[in-house]
């Protein structure tokens, strides 16, 4: 029954390179640069690889300019204070949300799968029983056997 948690991690898998694309992509709007959404992407791998360089490639040829992205120390303080925020605020909505929204999910995922699991249950338990007996026939029996005469009165 994995597929609430997979919904909330794959929820939760990409939160960190949308805040630092965010980021990146409000540093490049201030000096005047926008980039197509691959761009970003890549960029953002970039950064996170911890690359210190990073060339773009596009088709015009007379665009070449130098970039600068910095990170201060109040950079990396405000993306602590969102991810904190998010944690804080957002999460527990989103949970609820994700869970609501899985929940018929799981309802019908636990309803398809149920006669299955019933028989494999039955099942289950039938060769328990047959497994225990065979190993505990010889003291089961000696003890209905002591409590064979008064079962008879």
């Amino acid at each position: 029954m994995k597929i609430l948690q997979d919904a909330i991690d794959e929820t939760m898998r990409g939160l960190p390179d949308q805040v630092l694309t965010g980021f990146i992509e409000r540093k490049l709007v201030a000096q005047g640069v926008t980039l197509s959404r691959r761009e970003r992407e890549l960029l953002t791998n970039a950064v996170r690889e911890g690359k210190e360089t990073f060339l773009l490639k596009r088709w015009n040829w007379g665009e070449h300019r130098q970039v600068t992205l910095e990170f201060t120390p109040q950079d990396i303080e405000e993306i602590e204070h969102k991810f904190a925020n998010f944690l804080n605020r957002h999460l527990p909505r989103m949970i609820e949300t994700v869970t609501a929204d899985f929940s018929q999910k799981i309802l019908a995922d636990l309803k398809r799968k149920w006669r299955a699991e019933s028989r494999q249950q039955r099942r289950d338990l039938s060769g328990f029983k047959k497994r225990l007996y065979g190993r505990w026939k010889q003291p089961l029996e000696g003890l209905r056997m002591l409590d064979f005469p008064r079962a008879r009165r």
